[in-house]
């Protein structure tokens, strides 16, 4: 076993460093929102090229 808080002995601290260390790997990481940011992004663009095409016939 391995002692993580290094005093010579595997106890209930060691117990709960391995445990927490099991708890982040469990956890999602980050947000996984990335099509939205996409969707978003697509029509942020279609609308400014819109807008720019109407002004740019305009003149």
């Amino acid at each position: 076993m391995v002692d993580f808080d290094g005093d010579g002995n595997f106890d209930e601290i060691d117990v709960a460093v391995l445990e927490e260390e099991e708890n982040k790997k469990k956890q999602p990481e980050g947000n996984n929102n990335r099509g939205c940011c996409v969707v978003l992004l697509a029509i942020g663009s279609s609308i400014t090229a819109a807008a720019w095409g109407i002004t740019h016939y305009l003149m």
